[in-house]
């Protein structure tokens, strides 16, 4: 980003664009070019330049070679350029050097003319003074009727040498080399180049206008842009102005007499502060008044230019400089264009004194309508370069698209150049101290005790010392500079007021220029003034809006400002070690322990325009609360009064105190609030629901909270039942305020439930009592639960209500949320009026009638919410088998929902896997409907249950599938792998504990082929016989070798160890069955047992 130092204090005191040209030249008459090898059009042809241009140009002699230049006047003549810091004004000579130097118009315009020619220009000196006035060049120019002291006349003289010493500045010595120190005596060699010149170029008279405005009815009119405001403002202009014709008319009658043959061009000026025009619009309510004095001023230097026989030329055409403000005047508040401004306005110089034409229209051509109007009179062809039009706009063309050799040379040393030390307002103030008193002694003109304390040296040297130091000015200007480049909002007040707010909470800027400012030594009568000033500025905050004119009249407010800034003077050496503003508020409410702020919150929150800032910002929280404004203002207002407000108060200085302040309502969290803390609470609250505006008010603001809230959660709330449970909700609370608040204290007074996060809770509660409303609260979450498939943040608060309900081990989100989402979405949206529905309903109403539900954050909700009910019903198989059959539930999804259960249960902290309610229990229990916990002969009609064993064949079938297809086999070997486990362990506890070998044998191993659900069977027969014994010696590995014995042998008794060996490897170690269920978790989680 460009960075530009300029800011409205230049504009406001003394630093405006004033320039002024001189060109010296040997006239000749001017012939029609005869060189065909320029092709002028038969339309140049048959122009007589001379007998055509005679009557618009007041010398009729043009210039065509080997002239001399001279450039006089201010800072744009100067090229004074806030990228560099520094004035660029150039010079060349010819005979010396190759290129034109600088980045002033009439450097780009030299630049121009010697492209038409190489012996155009013979010499060029810019002798141009930024900051320079009228009355200075009179008396440069030794103007004998004109009373001139240097010691006593704000000039910028001294600003300018202090400029001309700095070690960077890349024309170092120019200001001493060409008026030596301003003295009489070193002004011989101005007037000599004047003598010698032939063309002189001037603008000039911004200065004497803006240094002598007059602030306050300036500011009246910013704050109240009345016609009569405005008149006031525009007849104190009048002096100004007829000060500026006065002296405009002795400038150029004296110039004209050190040089009568010269050609003098006065130069209008582009309009300044131009990309600040939607700001200016604004503080003068479209009254055009600012452009008006810009006009003016231009109008003035026609007017006096034309009645002493000068010409005038116009340089600003307002339509391609507002829609190029950016190019042409980066930054906002500098008074000064850019190389690409500068070079715009040398480009309208050559069209107008270079360009052949019969009428003034024809070089006008695609330029804006009133531009061509207004500047149809100030069109003087002065330049005769012996090329056509044609011929000319290339070269104009050519100058625009490319950049011309000094500046390719001077980027190079932009950012080295550019500082923040070597400023324009920093060196004015340096040389310029007394234009400084006078200023801030305008500024406080009507508070005279002020304005007599800044007449005093020393308290004004002490002043001016804090701001070099501390570099504020620049500083904020650079910060706003950069925020509206960066943001390409509109410059206008109110987002200019936001980045200047922000500024103020920057550590760097606001923070340094504090301690450097306190730094300075005070003494107690300088303390008080000061204090009384710092207070009387900060009552002017009515010039960001008129409706904060009432904080400058509250008292509370202003003693407080006064008692602040007292206490930091009297006490600085505390302040000074502050690192932070949180280090400055814990020093002072150290200091300062017993005070309140009551008083003072409530004088803010009672203006007007600071609540509605307040609104503004919970608008964005809460949208849709605009017709809940007036009861929330009396919410506001009444704060301070609440009883609770001291102790919330004293908890907030205390953190800051401590150092522990942070900016969310986690600093709350610690909050120590007591029974009775909460009982005032709700009494102070319901005090303000007493009448029937504020209870129509408060169902307003209940009803966008509730939709904001369920909006939250993705909760449209469009649906009869939704409507009909918020209007219940509202009117209830509404209407039964006082049982609400007998239930609310009743709580506070319970020692567990006293904190302020149970209200919502207790609210619920009490609402749930009456049994019209449980029925549309059940409505209500009957009809969100069914479309809580639909619903991705429902879904996502019951997804991680189950995963924590699960205790599952080494969770991956990404991967296993989706598992559970999976099943979840798959069953709930098929579920209807299942007892599973029904029974999930009725336990989520349970919870809330006694206040367990949390509301705020899906992972507060999600974790409040006991899901166990849920689960218990999704870890029934049997359930979900009736489900898969009817092709309502993938069965993938029932196989990595049951896959993420048995490989991540927290296994190894389970002694006894009955225990109540743990998720593998229900799994393991009801995945083969076995359990009997008797011998084998025990209701022995189940073990042959053909439509289960059925059902356990195809949900394992797909996974046997993508084995055979190479899909994830791995995975899905793993998945059989513990699923046998399972239907082993699941087995042997529910059958064969003590049973004779012989039946476990039979049932785990006897024949895969018979239609009851071994381990070998279930898998064989699901695989519909292709390769189906090849399979099952792959799935059971060794397990399969001792099935094949087995076989052979049926009488063969295999003990509880031996099952244990053949299933994890022959471990011998495996003797009293406790490392068999060791081993038989590890199988289970991982797959595998060591």
């Amino acid at each position: 980003m460009k960075k530009n130092i300029k800011t409205w204090l230049l504009a406001m005191t003394s630093i405006a664009p004033i320039s002024m040209i001189s060109v010296a030249c040997t006239s000749k008459n001017v012939q029609p070019n005869k060189d065909d090898k320029n092709k002028l059009s038969n339309k140049d042809k048959n122009v007589d330049n001379k007998s055509k241009i005679n009557d618009r140009n007041i010398n009729s002699k043009f210039l065509e070679e080997n002239i001399n230049v001279l450039a006089l006047g201010d800072s744009i003549t100067a090229g004074f350029n806030g990228e560099y810091s520094f004035e660029l004004p150039g010079n060349f000579n010819s005979e010396k050097d190759k290129d034109v130097s600088g980045l002033s118009y009439p450097s780009f315009l030299v630049e121009l003319l010697q492209r038409t020619k190489p012996n155009f220009v013979k010499n060029y000196d810019n002798y141009a003074l930024s900051g320079s006035k009228i009355i200075d060049w009179l008396y440069l120019l030794e103007e004998p009727s004109f009373d001139y002291d240097i010691q006593k006349k704000k000039t910028p003289f001294k600003f300018l040498l202090n400029l001309d010493q700095d070690a960077k500045n890349p024309f170092r010595n120019r200001i001493r080399n060409q008026f030596g120190g301003f003295e009489k005596s070193n002004l011989k060699n101005l007037n000599t180049k004047i003598k010698e010149a032939d063309f002189i170029t001037l603008s000039i008279g911004a200065n004497d206008i803006f240094e002598n405005i007059d602030l306050n009815l300036l500011r009246k009119v910013a704050q109240n842009p009345i016609n009569e405001n405005v008149n006031l403002f525009k007849n104190s202009l009048l002096k100004i102005y007829n000060d500026n014709i006065k002296n405009f008319d002795i400038l150029l009658k004296r110039i004209k007499l050190l040089n009568p043959k010269a050609q003098i061009v006065v130069v209008g000026y582009p309009f300044i502060f131009l990309r600040a025009k939607p700001l200016l619009d604004e503080l003068f309510n479209e009254s055009n008044l600012r452009f008006e004095v810009f006009e003016k001023l231009n109008e003035i230097n026609k007017t006096v230019a034309k009645s002493n026989d000068v010409v005038y030329v116009e340089t600003y055409d307002e339509k391609y400089w507002v829609d190029n403000a950016k190019k042409l005047t980066r930054s906002i508040f500098d008074i000064h264009p850019t190389e690409e401004g500068y070079k715009k306005m040398a480009i309208e110089l050559f069209r107008k004194l270079a360009f052949n034409y019969t009428s003034p229209r024809e070089i006008n051509v695609n330029q804006n309508q009133r531009y061509v109007e207004k500047d149809e009179e100030t069109i003087h062809k002065i330049f005769d370069t012996g090329l056509t039009n044609y011929r000319l706009r290339e070269i104009i063309a050519n100058f625009e698209s490319k950049k011309t050799m000094y500046q390719l040379k001077i980027e190079n040393q932009k950012n080295e150049l550019f500082s923040i030390d070597r400023n324009i307002i920093k060196n004015l103030i340096l040389s310029n101290d007394a234009l400084f008193g006078s200023i801030l002694s305008k500024v406080f003109a009507k508070e005279k005790r002020f304005s007599k304390f800044f007449e005093n040296p020393q308290f004004k040297e002490k002043i001016i010392s804090a701001i070099l130091r501390a570099d504020l000015i620049d500083k904020i200007d650079l910060e706003i500079q950069k925020y509206f480049d960066e943001t390409n909002l509109p410059i206008n007040k109110q987002n200019l007021t936001n980045v200047f707010v922000d500024i103020l909470f920057n550590k760097n800027i606001i923070l340094d220029a504090f301690k450097e400012f306190i730094k300075t030594d005070f003494d107690d009568l300088e303390k008080v003034t000061l204090a009384e000033l710092i207070t009387s500025i900060a009552a002017r905050v009515d010039l960001i809006d008129p409706r904060l004119a009432t904080i400058k009249e509250n008292k509370n407010i202003t003693d407080f400002i006064e008692n602040t800034v007292l206490e930091v003077l009297n006490n600085k050496n505390d302040y000074l070690k502050a690192n932070s503003f949180l280090d400055i508020l814990k020093t002072y409410f150290k200091n300062n322990p017993n005070i309140s702020f009551r008083p003072l919150i409530k004088g803010l929150i009672s203006n007007e325009y600071i609540f509605d800032k307040l609104f503004e910002q919970l608008e964005k929280v809460v949208p849709g609360i605009t017709g809940s404004k007036k009861f929330v203002k009396r919410v506001f207002e009444s704060l301070p009064d609440f009883r609770i407000f001291h102790k919330l108060e004293t908890h907030l200085i205390n953190k800051i105190t401590s150092g522990k302040f942070s900016l969310d309502f986690n600093i709350f969290s610690d909050l120590e609030i007591s029974r009775q803390d909460l009982f005032y609470l709700v009494k102070d609250f319901v005090s303000l629901i007493e009448d029937n505006h504020v209870k129509r008010d408060l169902r307003q603001l209940i009803n966008t909270i509730l939709v904001g809230f369920f909006s939250e959660y993705g909760v449209v709330i469009d649906d009869p039942s939704l409507i009909s449970f918020k209007n219940s909700l509202i009117n209830d609370f509404v209407d039964r305020i006082d049982e609400y608040e007998k239930e609310l204290l009743l709580t506070f007074n319970n020692e567990s439930n006293n904190k302020l996060s149970n209200s919502l809770k207790v609210l619920f509660k009490v609402y749930l009592q009456g049994y019209e409303n449980e029925r549309i609260a059940r409505d209500f979450i009957s009809d969100v639960s069914k479309d809580i498939a639909k619903n991705d943040k429902l879904m996502d608060i019951v997804v991680e209500g189950i995963q924590k309900a699960l205790k599952l081990e080494n969770f991956e989100p990404s991967s296993d949320n989706l598992k559970i989402k999976n099943l979840v979405r798959s069953v709930l949206g098929n579920v209807g009026d299942t007892t599973l529905f029904k029974n999930t309903l009725d336990d989520i109403l349970s919870q809330l009638k006694v206040g367990k539900i949390n509301f705020g954050s899906i992972s507060e909700v999600a974790t409040s919410i006991n899901f166990s009910i849920l689960v218990k019903e999704l870890t029934n198989i049997p359930n979900l088998l009736n489900l898969f059959e009817g092709n309502k539930i993938k069965s993938e999804h029932v196989v990595e929902f049951l896959n993420l259960i048995t490989e991540k249960s927290p296994l190894t902290k389970i002694e006894n896997l009955s225990a109540e309610k743990n998720p593998l229990f229900y799994s393991l229990n009801n995945l083969d409907k076995f359990h009997i916990n008797s011998s084998f002969t025990t209701d022995v009609k189940l073990i042959f249950n053909i439509s289960l064993f059925s059902k356990l064949k195809v949900f394992i079938k797909p996974v046997i599938d993508k084995i055979a297809n190479n899909e994830n086999v791995e995975q899905n070997k793993k998945f059989l792998y513990r699923l046998s486990a399972i239907i082993l362990y699941s087995a042997y506890e529910g059958y064969f504990k003590n049973s004779p070998g012989i039946v476990r044998n039979l049932f785990f191993y006897y024949t895969y082929s018979w239609p009851i659900p071994t381990v070998a069977s279930l898998i064989f027969s699901a695989y519909d016989g292709q390769n189906n014994e090849a399979l099952v010696k792959e799935i059971l590995g060794n397990i399969y070798a001792k099935i094949e014995r087995n076989n052979r042998d049926s009488e063969t008794n295999i003990s509880q160890n031996d099952l244990a060996k053949i299933i994890y490897y022959n471990n011998e170690k495996n003797e009293d069955g406790t490392l068999w269920r060791e081993k038989l978790f590890q199988f289970i989680k991982k797959g595998k047992a060591e």
